[in-house]
Order: C-alpha cells, then sequence, then structure tokens
C-alpha cells in the first residue's frame, strides 16, 4: 500500500517512519524503508549530510514547504532558498543518484524531486561509477519517468579522473597501421609503376618549363611518415576521456530524458561539458522555467557549456565511459577492411594529375590538386610532404573504417532517433555563466539537436567561441523567440579563432525566428553597450558560421568530421533568419568589459561572420536571411581595410555589418558589396 514517510534532523533511525510523530532522522533511512510508489517527506529546513542517496523505484522525494506551497518558485526574485530543506552530501560524493537500467529506462518511474535544495555534491568520475561521474548534485542513468521541480541547485561540482597516459602498445599499434596502409599504397610494384609514370610526365613538364617532379621512394615515405607520427602522436600523450565523463556540476542525465523546471542552478562547477547541467548520451530532457546563474566549467578537462553542455550521439558499442584509445583500438582493429578496399594507386591518379600537380608545386598561389583518398597521398610522396602525407593516411584510414563498420561502435537505431529527437528548453533564463571552452551559456555537439525557445540569454562569456551559445558537429537548432544579449566570446583564447561572441555555430542545420541577437540600431556604434554580443580580436560579434572541418580526435586529423559524414551522414545543411529577427549593435573585437581590443587584426563581421571552407568533406552551405538590411544593422568591427582572406586582392574597407567568406570560390562580401547576394524580396543568399 502507497505510504508517505516523513523525514526530521531531530527523528529517529529505526521504525516506518510513516507518521510526523515518528520521522526517519535520515532521508537514506526512510528510503531503505520505503516501497514502490511511496512519498518521502522531508518535515523541517534542516541540512541533511548523506551518503549518495540512490533511487531506484517509482518514489516521490519532496518538503513539507513545497507541500503546503505547491506553486513555490525558487527561480523567482528574492525566493529564500533557506525555506527548503537542503541534501547535502557527508563526503566527496555526489548528493542523489536515480537509476535504471537500459531495459526498464522507460518503464522504471514515475521519479519525482521537488522543493529540494541540492548543496555541494561533488561528484568523481571513478570506475563503477553508472553515472560516469557526471552530476555533482543529481544524475539520473536510465530512467525517462524522472521530474525535477522547483528544486535548487548550488554549489555542486564534478571532478574528471586524473588523466593518464596513452599505453605505448596502443600508440604503436597506430603508428603501425598507418604504416602499413601506406605500406600497401607504395608496395614494391606500385612504386615502380608510379615512378614510370612520374618519367613520362616529367617530359611534359620540362617543355613547360616546370619543376620536375622527384620519383617516390617507399622506403622513405615509411622512415619519414613514421617520423612525423611520432612528433603528432608522441609517447607519454594525453588519454582523454571522450564520452562525457564529469558532465553536469549541478545535474546531469546519462541516456536518460527527465523533466526539469522551476529549478534554480547557480554557483555550480563541472570538470567536463556542462556547469550546471548536462546530457550525455542518447537522452532527450525538457528544460522549462528555469534559471542558470553563475555556473561555470573548470580550466581544465572538457570545458565547454558554462550553464547547459550536450553530447548525445556517442559511440555505445564501446562503452560508456570511453577514452581516446579504446576508439583507437576500434579504428585499428578494423585495418584489414580498409587494406581490403584498396585499389592501385595508378587507378587515381593520372599523367595530367601530375602536370596539375607540377603547375600548382610551381605556384602554390591556386588550388591544391590533393583532396582525398589514394591520389593526395601520391602526390604528397611526390612532394616530400610527410605530415601532409601522415595527415591524409590518418583520415583514408578513419574514414574508410567508419564508412564500412561505423554500426559496430554505434547503434543505428539511437542515430535515427538522435536525428528526430530534440533537446527543449525553453522559457529559461541564461545569465552570467562562464566556459573556458566553447559555449559561454550552452553549448551541443555530436548530434544534440536543441529546440531553444523563449529564453533569455545574457552576460555569459565563453574564453573561445560561443559567448552565448555553441553548437557544433550535427547539432542542429531551432532558436525562437530568444534574446542574446551582452555575451562576450575569444576572451583570453586565440586571436582569429574564437568567433560568435552571442551565437556561434559549425556545421548544423540552424533555423533562427523572432530572435535578437544585441538590439536594434539604426547606425553603426562607436563602441559596445552593455547589451551588445562582442567577440575579442575575432570575427562575428553577433553572429558566426562556418562550415568547415570539425578538427582532430585522438591525435587524428579531421577525426570529427570523419563522425560527422560516414556516421552522422551530415553533408549539407542550411541557415535561415526570418524576417522578425534582429542582428544589431554587435561589436567584434572588444573584450567582456567592452573595451577594444588592442591592434585587432581579425575582428571582421561585427554583426555576421559565415565561412564557407576549403575542407572537401565540409558540409554545402545555404545561408538566408531575409530582410537582410533591416536585420543585419548597427554592428561594428574594428578591423578594416584589409586584404580578404577569400581573395587576397580585395582590399576590404569596413565589415561591420557582415564578412561573408567563400574560400571555395575566392570571394567575401561585406556591407560594401552585399547587394549582389540580396533577391527582389530583400534576401540575403549567400
Amino acid at each position: 500500500m502507497v505510504a508517505t514517510r516523513y523525514v526530521k534532523s531531530t527523528g529517529s533511525n529505526t521504525g516506518t517512519f510513516t507518521s510526523k510523530s515518528t520521522p526517519a532522522k535520515t532521508i537514506a533511512a526512510a528510503l531503505k524503508a520505503a516501497a514502490v510508489g511511496d512519498t518521502i517527506e522531508i518535515l523541517d529546513t534542516a541540512t541533511y549530510l548523506e551518503p549518495e542517496l540512490l533511487l531506484t523505484q517509482a518514489i516521490t522525494l519532496t518538503s513539507s514547504y513545497l507541500v503546503s506551497n505547491p506553486t513555490a518558485d525558487p527561480t523567482a526574485v528574492g525566493f529564500d532558498v533557506k525555506k527548503l530543506p537542503t541534501i547535502s552530501a557527508d563526503g566527496v560524493h555526489r548528493v542523489l543518484r536515480v537509476e535504471g537500467t537500459p531495459a526498464t529506462r522507460s518503464s522504471l518511474g514515475p521519479i519525482v524531486l521537488s522543493g529540494l535544495h541540492i548543496a555541494k555534491g561533488h561528484s568523481v568520475h571513478k570506475s563503477g561509477d553508472p553515472g560516469i561521474g557526471c552530476g555533482g548534485g543529481v544524475v539520473v542513468v536510465d530512467a525517462d519517468q524522472v521530474t525535477v521541480t522547483r528544486c535548487a541547485f548550488t554549489g555542486n561540482r564534478t571532478e574528471a579522473a586524473p588523466v593518464k597516459p596513452w599505453p605505448e602498445a596502443d600508440r604503436l599499434a597506430l603508428r603501425q597501421a598507418v604504416l602499413d596502409l601506406l605500406g600497401d599504397v607504395f608496395s614494391s610494384t606500385a612504386e615502380a609503376a608510379i615512378n614510370r609514370l612520374i618519367e613520362l610526365a616529367n617530359k611534359a613538364i620540362a617543355l613547360l618549363r616546370l619543376t620536375p617532379l622527384k620519383p617516390v621512394s617507399r622506403a622513405t615515405v615509411l622512415t619519414e611518415v613514421g617520423k612525423t607520427f611520432d612528433g603528432q602522436v608522441a609517447s607519454g600523450r594525453a588519454n582523454s576521456a571522450v564520452t562525457g565523463q564529469a558532465f553536469g556540476g549541478g545535474l546531469a542525465t546519462v541516456w536518460a530524458s527527465p523533466t526539469v523546471s522551476y529549478c534554480m542552478f547557480t554557483d555550480n562547477t563541472a570538470n567536463g561539458r556542462g556547469g550546471a547541467l548536462a546530457v550525455t548520451g542518447f537522452g532527450w530532457p525538457t528544460v522549462a522555467n528555469c534559471v542558470f546563474e553563475t555556473n561555470q566549467t573548470m580550466q581544465t578537462g572538457r570545458s565547454d557549456g558554462g550553464a547547459i553542455g550536450c553530447e548525445v550521439a556517442v559511440p555505445t558499442k564501446l562503452g560508456r565511459d570511453l577514452f581516446e584509445t579504446d576508439l583507437v583500438k576500434f579504428l585499428v582493429g578494423k585495418l584489414s577492411s580498409v587494406r581490403a578496399t584498396l585499389a592501385s594507386p595508378l587507378s587515381s591518379i593520372t599523367i595530367s594529375d601530375l602536370i596539375a600537380f607540377a603547375t600548382w608545386v610551381s605556384n602554390s598561389a591556386g588550388p591544391n590538386p590533393a583532396i582525398r583518398g589514394i591520389k593526395p597521398m601520391v602526390l604528397d610522396a611526390i612532394d616530400e610532404q610527410w605530415k601532409q602525407l601522415g595527415d591524409h593516411a590518418l583520415y583514408y584510414l578513419v574514414t574508410t573504417a567508419l564508412s564500412l563498420n561505423a554500426w559496430d561502435a554505434w547503434e543505428k537505431s539511437e542515430i535515427e532517433a538522435a536525428r528526430k529527437s530534440v533537446v527543449t528548453v525553453r522559457d529559461c533564463r541564461i545569465s552570467r555563466n562562464h566556459a573556458f571552452d566553447d559555449g559561454g551559456g550552452l553549448y551541443a555537439s555530436v548530434l544534440s539537436r536543441v529546440a531553444l525557445s523563449s529564453t533569455q540569454i545574457t552576460d555569459n562569456v565563453a574564453e573561445d567561441m560561443g559567448g552565448g551559445v555553441r553548437l557544433t558537429m550535427g547539432s542542429d537548432a531551432t532558436i525562437s523567440k530568444c534574446s542574446f544579449t551582452g555575451n562576450a566570446s575569444g576572451i583570453g583564447g586565440i586571436r582569429g579563432h574564437d568567433k560568435g561572441g552571442g551565437l556561434s555555430a559549425r556545421n548544423v542545420t540552424l533555423t533562427v525566428v523572432d530572435t535578437v541577437l544585441g538590439v536594434a540600431s539604426s547606425s553603426t556604434p562607436k563602441a559596445p553597450v552593455s547589451t551588445s554580443n562582442v567577440s575579442g580580436d575575432a570575427p562575428g560579434g553577433g553572429f558566426a558560421y562556418e562550415a568547415a572541418s570539425e578538427g582532430a580526435l585522438a591525435g587524428i586529423p579531421d577525426l570529427w568530421s570523419s563522425i560527422l559524414v560516414q556516421v552522422f551522414a551530415v553533408s549539407k545543411v542550411s541557415v535561415s533568419f526570418g524576417s522578425g529577427c534582429v542582428i544589431g549593435s554587435n561589436c567584434a573585437g572588444f573584450t567582456a568589459r567592452k573595451s577594444a581590443v588592442s591592434a585587432p587584426q581579425f575582428a571582421k563581421g561585427g554583426g555576421v561572420f559565415v565561412v564557407r571552407g576549403d575542407f572537401p568533406d565540409a558540409p554545402a552551405l545555404d545561408f538566408t536571411v531575409a530582410a537582410a538590411k533591416g536585420t543585419i544593422l548597427g554592428n561594428l568591427a574594428l578591423t578594416a581595410g584589409y586584404a580578404s582572406r577569400a581573395d587576397p586582392s580585395l582590399k576590404v574597407t569596413t565589415a561591420n555589418e557582415v564578412s561573408l567568406q567563400d574560400l571555395v570560390a575566392k570571394k567575401e562580401y561585406t556591407e560594401n558589396n552585399w547587394s549582389t547576394l540580396i533577391d527582389s524580396s530583400g534576401a540575403l543568399k549567400f
């Protein structure tokens, strides 16, 4: 029979606790006595120092204050958190864990946490923890029927496991895999055939008065690439965690989709992504009417998402507690299948390719004809570009391995679910949070689709990209009726790299409607105001977007891009700003305190910066801004009079409103020439 069991700091640790006159002294004791469906009600506002509390059955944990005041709102200005009982850790551990199993994920529950103050939890990432170190305050593992409502999370934190070096055997296995692959490409037979082709090409090259191409030496290839590999993936390399360990300082979901509402998150810290709240694994929680203030990620570890961090589409079949070398072992284990697909180099390269390459070597201002597959490896070897050759070999290895074997690492059904499901954040306030990497307010990566609506993103700071929000790696988003004001990116980061003071995105489809970045303005400002989003010496004060490589993982160049293309199947993306949007009064070239950066070189596109990169496997981009001249107006960029990166022959006088760079077509557009991109309806299409 369902019962209510009571807790009070002056109670006893024996009994059934079903009367207010005979309460349990600790929450742990009440949980031990509770049955499925029971409610545990905390009668007073004391602080309870408890062991890690474990909820594995349907139960409600609440307070008398909330029972008497069911609409109490911890997010309301002036709310006194002392009205709620405080649950804290009695040692170095998280406060509470809700845990199901993959088999019971949808059936376990309902579980409700309401009217509680969760404080000073400290989860540590260590072997055997089902929560993989996530959720310093609360972690929800394999449970969807969970509601966390009208709670306050204060001063909780996560701690990552000490970083150990790669086992040398794993490093040498990857090294040998690269050399074995190149050994097949440059077999003795192939070496002789390539050199005969070079000899023939050199006759034409001589007539063109170009520098003759050198013959290829198989032995030199293997020796030199081995040397460059040792420099790139050196002995003792840190073996970093890659699948969400130690995320979510206050609250984390681990393969779970709870509902979180009317909760206040302040001063929580993560030694991973999501200073306040994190999503790890295949789960899509709903977060509504919550406030996130002064949360942060730590300077060490994966430091994205000062308030919220999302990483959904991880390779489940390789285990939840995954490190770089676990992924490397998987890829190396697929070497035989990659080698089986290799064709003769002569099937991918011709005399015409060699002549074109010799022309490029003589005048490398033009595009390199080397792109992907076996051809670039041959051309790199001819030009003795050993690092590029090693990079192309690694990219070929991982891209081919994933194209053939992706579903040995990822669950296909989970990826299909990730393409259709979203993490919902609505009617929230995200302010004054700090990320030591990307996404001062919110960060989403690895196919973590987000629906963000009616939310204020204010005064957040990212040391690197996306002062307010950062989206990347197929993490599509719909942003509706939101405001981005006073956010800052590139604060102490790398000049030219840390883009997007308000919003920064890469390789995602993004739909933005009725949303304001900055404030409406009719003229170019002389300096930012308090509501301006700013980037440091980096482009995109208001908004920055890249269609480009996702970068290296585990020392393997463009491995994230291989996953994006081969597993997530992202080949096309689109960005759309509707006519109800405003991108105004944003500034590129300013610090978080709104002071000008000295000698800015990269502060372009005060309102909008977009780059269509020349990485061959970058997704094709369709970029549209409705009513562009009324939407993007009154922004400032300090870098002016510069030679365009896309077209060095073009000197750009100003790029206050936009800098739209197409590195493929070698063109750049600013407010000085963007009229050619604006159609009869006033929409900018790039």
